[in-house]
């Protein structure tokens, strides 16, 4: 039967299965043309009880369903484009390689669904209850899942372009490999998911908490990050090329090896952080704070570090040519083997730092206080020195005034 296991297409089996029906708004004939044929393109089947039944391959484009029951429904490879599932209980369905695109899903309870390369374009699952679904291949471009839940769901190698899932719940989600290009996470809580190697180029992720989320190796070429949370994230090797992240939190987060070339990094919080081997060159730090950050042989070349707490961080044979650092504070900082050449560093304060082995040709050095070093004339020989006092006194030979 395809009734609690599959409909009987007999006269008998459309009895049982209508006397099985609650009272509601479904057209009788319509789910006996279903329980007949297993198609009902455009049918009215608001609120049938069809759990457990067994519609695989079921032709069912435009079809009415909302606020059914298909708990444990097989409708694998199912043709339902277009289809109207607001409130309907799928959970435990089997929706695998089904064609729901532009479906309306929202407010659907879809927990444990199985979804695997479900076609889900422009689909709408807004507020949909989501957690622990199989969404591993799902296509799900220009989809909205705004507000749902997708705690522990599998989302690996999904296509999500366009998508947008912002504010959904995400915790410990598997969206490895996916494709999400132009989508929008903003303001979600993807707590402790699994990024690895995914494509969010251009994506908004502003506002998001990525707490221990691992995005190794993803690419955020351009992506939107302001005020996102990322501490204890594991950012290894991510290509973060030309980021907008001012404002966002990146406590103890890891990003060795990783790019973010001319990314905007204004006022985040760094302290911490690990970006040893990180390529920096021309991005912006300005007010940041990066106290007990590790940039150890990273590239900073023509960033701008204005004003940038970097408060006891080692910055051992960093290189920061032409790099930006007025008002900066490098109390405690290690710059052992480190390039400033034709850095800027008027008005730092470099209180007790390491400078051995600098290298400080054409530095810009105008009214920082170095009496306490340990460097001689010879270290400062190329240097711009104006007000600036050296442990033999104030030098003064590059003022130009």
């Amino acid at each position: 039967m395809r009734y609690l296991g599959m409909f009987i297409p007999t006269v008998m089996g459309v009895a049982l299965l209508l006397s099985a029906q609650p009272s509601g708004s479904f057209d009788e004939s319509d789910l006996m043309r279903l329980a007949a044929l297993n198609q009902c393109e455009g049918c009215d089947l608001r609120k049938a009880d069809l759990s457990g039944a067994d519609m695989r391959r079921g032709a069912l484009a435009n079809v009415d369903l909302r606020e059914a029951n298909l708990k444990d429904a097989l409708l694998s490879d199912a043709n339902m484009p277009n289809a109207k599932l607001r409130k309907a209980d799928l959970s435990g369905a089997d929706l695998s390689h089904a064609n729901l695109r532009e479906a309306d899903l929202r407010n659907s309870v879809l927990a444990g669904a199985n979804l695997e390369s479900a076609l889900l374009q422009d689909a709408k699952l807004g507020k949909s209850d989501l957690h622990e679904a199989k969404l591993s291949r799902a296509h799900m471009n220009g989809a909205s899942l705004r507000n749902s839940d997708l705690t522990n769901s599998n989302l690996g190698k999904a296509e999500l372009t366009g998508a947008d899932l912002s504010n959904t719940t995400l915790h410990d989600a598997n969206m490895a490999k996916i494709n999400m290009m132009g989508g929008s996470l903003s303001g979600a809580d993807l707590t402790g998911a699994h990024l690895t190697e995914a494509l969010l180029g251009k994506t908004d992720l502003s506002e998001a908490i990525l707490v221990d989320t691992n995005l190794s190796e993803a690419s955020l070429r351009g992506a939107f990050l302001t005020g996102a949370d990322l501490s204890d994230a594991k950012l290894i090797k991510a290509d973060l090329t030309g980021a907008e992240m001012s404002d966002s939190i990146l406590i103890n987060a890891v990003l060795n090896e990783a790019s973010l070339d001319r990314a905007i990094l204004d006022s985040t919080d760094l302290s911490g952080a690990q970006l040893i081997d990180a390529s920096l060159a021309g991005i912006s730090l300005q007010d940041a704070k990066a106290e007990r950050t590790n940039f150890t042989r990273a590239n900073l070349s023509n960033g701008d570090l204005s004003r940038i707490s970097l408060i006891k961080a080692n910055l051992t044979g960093a290189t920061l040519r032409h790099a930006l650092l007025e008002g900066a504070d490098l109390s405690g900082a290690n710059l052992s083997n480190a390039v400033l050449r034709k850095a800027v560093l008027s008005g730092a304060i470099l209180n007790k730092v390491k400078l051995t082995g600098v290298d400080l040709m054409g530095t810009n050095l105008t009214d920082v206080d170095l009496s306490n070093s340990k460097l001689k004339k010879s270290d400062v020989a190329k240097a711009i020195l104006c007000r600036t006092l050296m442990p033999w006194g104030e030098e003064n030979q590059g003022c130009t005034e």
